[in-house]
């Protein structure tokens, strides 16, 4: 073998190298990407005695996508909304506001959803009425959250018991 083909044969490998280190180096760069955008649910219960409201943060690095929140009752019913508020209606005071969510869509890092909000009329003893229909409707109820993040990774579903208590306005 002549000295030209011995270059040759040199560069050929060291391009063949330079290409396995690029390809390598893709391929950690695109791992470290997945792994540091990883969203982390949580869910707020915020219970005062003036408002009662429901939240899903994302406390992660990364986006939320959302797939579905579901609601299980003590009962055993399973539903898509926290609350029917046509059964909280009739003959009581405050506002309750419920926040549909859109299918797959998203929380940001460090962003919150409001899930449920409500507004009590101060002035109405009624509202005390309501509240406390609410907080034990809502007592023991299981929030589950099924998620993903930017990159469709599958995580196990997040699942939260909301724990309500009384408040007694003075």
């Amino acid at each position: 073998m002549t000295t030209d083909r011995w270059i040759a044969l040199g560069a050929m490998l060291a391009s063949v190298a330079a290409v396995f280190v690029s390809v390598s180096s893709d391929m950690t760069q695109r791992k470290h990407m997945k792994l540091s955008v990883r969203p982390i649910p949580t869910i707020l219960f915020t219970q005062t005695s003036d408002d009662l409201h429901i939240d899903l943060e994302n406390v992660g690095t990364g986006p939320m996508v959302l797939i579905e929140v579901s609601y299980e009752y003590k009962d055993g019913t399973v539903a898509n909304t926290v609350i029917d508020p046509d059964s909280f209606s009739e003959g009581t005071a405050g506002e309750i506001v419920i926040f549909e969510l859109d299918a797959e869509s998203a929380v940001s890092s460090g962003s919150a959803q409001r899930l449920l909000y409500f507004d009590p009329d101060p002035e109405n003893i009624a509202t005390q009425i309501r509240s406390q229909a609410l907080r034990t409707k809502l007592d023991d109820t299981v929030v589950t959250v099924t998620y993903t993040d930017v990159y469709g990774t599958k995580f196990p579903a997040f699942e939260y018991t909301l724990i309500a208590r009384n408040i007694i306005s003075q």
